[in-house]
């Protein structure tokens, strides 16, 4: 599957990084399907919304 993202475009996911959250997360209650993405520069992930 192929997401849109600020930092790097279209990029190619998994459902294996597919991470759900039922009632969001603080801040962002509506939105409850993220992917965890890894880092391209460094150590660190992120959650991109679907």
């Amino acid at each position: 599957m192929k997401i849109k993202t600020k930092p790097y475009g279209e990029i190619e996911v998994s459902e294996r990084q597919r991470i759900i959250f039922p009632e969001g997360i603080i801040g962002f209650e509506n939105i409850h399907q993220y992917f965890l993405i890894d880092s391209r520069e460094g150590p660190f992930y992120w959650l991109q919304a679907e």
